[in-house]
Order: structure tokens, then sequence, then C-alpha cells
């Protein structure tokens, strides 16, 4: 072969060379940008699952307030309805056992007069029981 087509030859290589070198260029620049796009839709992803780890969380937490809610809500029912039993009870307890009761002792207490063979002391005592009940007819409402 001649020189010149050696020389012709080489240029025509090294041309081609320089054709796929670019393409590669191109080829790699592509490959950056696809890996930069996979690296940022991998960022969005673990942000999306941290997101939706915090709305299951927050989805628990909000279950867990209203149950607590509501147990305090039928507790506070609950509560209510036994409170006013209670006071129905202490209400007839007084107006139907101690009422009548208080009025008895005190009227025997107004009807015997106290025994002048009571001591001092014995006096006192019985002035403090008369004290009392008259004391609890008034607080109970009964007079």
């Amino acid at each position: 072969m001649e020189p010149s087509e050696l020389v012709g030859a080489v240029e025509a290589l090294t041309a081609a060379v320089g054709e796929l070198s670019e393409r590669l260029d191109v080829q790699q620049e592509n490959l950056d940008q696809q890996q930069k796009m996979l690296d940022e839709i991998e960022r969005q992803r673990k942000g999306l699952d941290q997101q939706r780890k915090g709305l299951n969380t927050t989805r628990i937490i909000l279950g867990v307030v209203a149950v607590v809610v509501v147990a305090v809500a039928v507790l506070y029912g609950r509560v209510d309805a036994n409170s006013d039993g209670v006071r129905e009870v202490q209400e007839r307890t007084s107006t139907e056992i101690l009422c009548p009761l208080y009025a008895v002792l005190a009227t025997s207490m107004k009807v015997n007069p106290p025994s002048p063979n009571l001591t001092a002391e014995q006096a006192k005592a019985r002035q403090a029981a008369a004290d009392a009940i008259i004391a609890g007819l008034e607080k109970l409402g009964c007079t």
C-alpha cells in the first residue's frame, strides 16, 4: 500500500475514532443525566415513604385519642348517672328515715325533761345530744 493511501486510511480512522469519542461523550452525558434523574426519583420516594409513615403514625395517634375521648365520655355518663342515683338515695334517706328519726328524738328530749338526779357531766352530755339532734333537723331541712 502506498504511503498516501496509508495516510488517508489513518486520517479516516482518526476521524472515525474522534466521531466515536464524541458519541461516547454524548452518551456518557445522557447516562449522567439519567443517573441524576434516578437519584432524584429515589430521594423523592424516600421522602414519600417518610411522609406515609408520619401519616400512619398520625392516624394511629388520632385513633387512640378518639378511643380515649369516647371512653371518658362513657365513664362521665356512668359517673353522672351514679351520682344522680346516690343523690336520690341520700334525699330519700334524709326524708324517709333521718327526718322522722330526728323528729322523734327531738320530741323525746322535749317531752322527757332531764332527771334531777343527773350529774353535771350527764346534764352536759344530754344538752350536747339535744343540740346535735336539733342541728341535724335543721341541716337536713326537716323543719
